[in-house]
């Protein structure tokens, strides 16, 4: 999983070097995991928080890959840091202690807390679900063109 996600980060983000995005791949894949949360969800919080760029920040003051409130700009700490924020939003959601209606994806919890605001509850316009969709669709045709050569090598099988 880690390098088919690190081929994506490459595809989608061409300032990212190859040791940068596997790096990064390497680091979701095993901090969701541990977390029980989807890799892909992280990688698609940190393309729509920061577009994947370690040193931003932005006017609210959160900084790094994640967006968090610690001056972190390390890529590893800051990727820990924003996974255990959305295993805890996912705990929250699943726990039924969000009350607002419409149904809303716990990730939005992420960026606005506990409160979600009316017009950003509404799933007209959510980033992070066609971005989500971009990289899962990357994803699976990476593993199906690697097989699909596997199995020109071996026709054996």
């Amino acid at each position: 999983m880690s390098t088919a996600l690190a081929l994506a980060l490459m595809a989608f983000f061409p300032h990212l070097e190859r040791a940068e995005a596997r790096l990064y791949a390497h680091t979701i894949v095993r901090e969701s995991r541990a977390a029980g949360v989807d890799p892909l969800d992280v990688a698609s919080r940190a393309w729509v928080e920061s577009g994947f760029r370690r040193k931003a920040v932005n006017k609210g003051g959160n900084y790094g890959l994640m967006q968090t409130r610690q001056r972190i700009f390390d890529p590893v700490a800051n990727i820990k840091i924003g996974v255990k924020a959305l295993a805890y939003w996912k705990a929250w959601h699943r726990a039924g202690k969000c009350k607002q209606h419409p149904k809303h994806p716990y990730w939005l919890h992420y960026t606005w807390g506990f409160v979600i605001p009316r017009k950003r509850r509404l799933p007209r316009s959510w980033k992070m679900q066609r971005v989500y969709k971009l990289m899962r669709e990357h994803i699976h045709g990476t593993r199906k063109r690697a097989r699909a050569r596997a199995s020109r090598k071996n026709p054996n099988s």
